[in-house]
Order: C-alpha cells, then sequence, then structure tokens
C-alpha cells in the first residue's frame, strides 16, 4: 500500500497546476496539498484517488476514467 501511496503522490506533483485553478474549490486543494506531500493515511488511499478524479473532471469538465494497472496489487485496496 506504500507504493500506491508514493504513485499518488508523484501523480499530485503532475497535476500541480490543480492549485491556480479557480474550477477547483478550496477544500479540494488543501486535501491535493495532503497527497502531494503524502501526510494522509492509508486508510485515506480510496478517498484520495476520489478527490483526484473529482478535480480532474471539475478543472477539464469532462467525465474522467481511472485506470489502475497491475490489478493484482490493488486487490484489497480499493475492491477492484
Amino acid at each position: 500500500m506504500e507504493k500506491l501511496k508514493i504513485v499518488i503522490s508523484d501523480v499530485c506533483v503532475g497535476h500541480y497546476y490543480f492549485l491556480d485553478s479557480n474550477k477547483v474549490n478550496e477544500g479540494q486543494k488543501e486535501f491535493f496539498k495532503q497527497m502531494a506531500y503524502k501526510s494522509s493515511g492509508m486508510g485515506e488511499i480510496q478517498n484520495n484517488l476520489i478527490t483526484l478524479v473529482k478535480m480532474l473532471k471539475s478543472h477539464y469538465e469532462k467525465p474522467v476514467i481511472l485506470l489502475i494497472d497491475e490489478y493484482s496489487r490493488c486487490k484489497g485496496i480499493l475492491d477492484c
């Protein structure tokens, strides 16, 4: 699970422009900062992914499809 947390953090770093977006709300921005700095707990991984998808949808104003590779590794974490 620690690897997934690192991956989420890396994805956040790649989307840091969300912090300047006027389409993303302030609560999501604060949560995003926590994800980027890996300060959220392991039990919040599912919420992190949901928030990230919502932010992508808000910013781009388009539906988002989240693909998770390596099915066997995420089993039990996200109810894949």
